[in-house]
């Protein structure tokens, strides 16, 4: 029985269950042995006394939660077989030819041989601050409090040091200041020990595989339901 068909099958149970339940009286005393379920509110509550199209809507989504989890499994053990597949092949070629593939970070692209397929390994630095960026915000925060006035530049420049909702800094945005020059010792200062903040925390890797259509461009086929 297909996905779909489990669903229908779950829907239509419960309609029949609604009809049975229709000829008999509720019993607010379930005796103990009565399947029960829990509730949000972490109660359990006999099986027989709850909504069927509510057990049918349960049913529904654990069916995709099962389906979605074995999807999610099948494409993790994917991505780890295909970024082996891509250091063997990379270490192979590097032997025999004694030519390094990629970039300096690993990046590296695979094209087949009539050009309609290409297959991109792209890896991506993860930066974070240490404790040197609290000491260039002190001392940023010091300058911009000696200024008269200039609100629109304090207003920019804190900006920059806005927290995303994991309560992180942008590295970029922090970054972004040091094309700033301004004539204050403490700014100087600031921006050494921003440049000094700066740790790799490790790497992530982008894998993607692009088809060349017939006017010539690649477009990546996407392993993600929104663009699908």
């Amino acid at each position: 029985m297909s996905f779909l068909d489990n669903i229908a099958s779950a829907i239509r149970q419960a309609f029949q269950k609604r009809e049975e339940q229709k000829t008999a009286q509720a019993d607010a005393e379930a005796p103990a042995d009565v399947v029960r379920r829990e509730d949000a509110m972490g109660r359990l509550v006999p099986e027989h006394m709850i909504d069927p199209i509510v057990l049918a809507r349960t049913d529904m989504v654990l069916a995709v939660r099962d389906e979605w989890m074995d999807m999610q499994e099948r494409m993790r053990q994917f991505k780890t077989r295909l970024a082996a597949a891509i250091e063997e092949f990379v270490a192979v070629s590097a032997a025999e030819f004694e030519v390094k593939m990629g970039g300096e970070i690993g990046n590296v692209t695979f094209t087949t041989f009539d050009g309609k397929y290409k297959l991109k390994r792209k890896c991506h630095k993860l930066m974070q601050f240490n404790e040197r960026l609290q000491v260039a915000m002190q001392l940023i925060e010091d300058y911009l409090e000696s200024l008269e006035g200039q609100e629109e530049l304090k207003i920019l420049v804190r900006d920059k040091f806005m927290r995303d909702e994991a309560g992180n800094v942008s590295v970029s945005e922090v970054m972004s200041l040091r094309r700033y020059r301004f004539d204050d010792e403490r700014w100087r200062k600031a921006m050494d020990c921003i440049a000094t903040s700066i740790v790799t925390s490790g790497t992530i890797d982008y894998l993607n595989l692009y088809e060349r259509g017939a006017d010539k461009v690649y477009r990546n086929i996407p392993l993600d339901f929104s663009a699908l």
